[in-house]
């Protein structure tokens, strides 16, 4: 139902991953194989459904645009190469990456954004 749901969307979707000493590396890995998990429910493609990931520690990175990566599997090779870095948090860098790096280039309107916090 949850794929059947997602496919006739044409969405673009941001990852904010945490990788910070807070959460331990087995579980980066549980919420790296979550995201996975998404991504199998999403029509994935340049006019369909795009996805990218911004990965954050102490400072934060772009792990991939959203324009980088035009196929499901490609999204999944790239969402489990996001690294453990075990350091301090800092979640206000990671959504200001994602604000000014990705969703600047994204099809959505910051007041379309759905922000989705979680904790692993």
């Amino acid at each position: 139902m949850f794929r059947t749901a997602c496919t006739r969307h044409v969405d673009d979707v941001i990852f904010v991953v945490d990788v910070s000493g807070s959460i331990k590396m087995h579980r980066v890995e549980a919420v790296r194989e979550l995201l996975v998990s998404v991504v199998d429910a999403l029509d994935v493609g340049p006019t369909a459904t795009r996805v990218g990931a911004v990965y954050f520690s102490t400072a934060s990175y772009t792990a991939f645009t959203l324009d980088q990566y035009t196929t499901r599997q490609d999204v999944k090779e790239a969402l489990r190469r996001i690294p453990y870095e075990g350091l301090r948090s800092n979640i206000a860098a990671g959504l200001r990456t994602a604000r000014y790096q990705l969703l600047q280039a994204s099809r959505l309107t910051e007041q379309q954004a759905v922000p989705g916090i979680t904790c692993a």
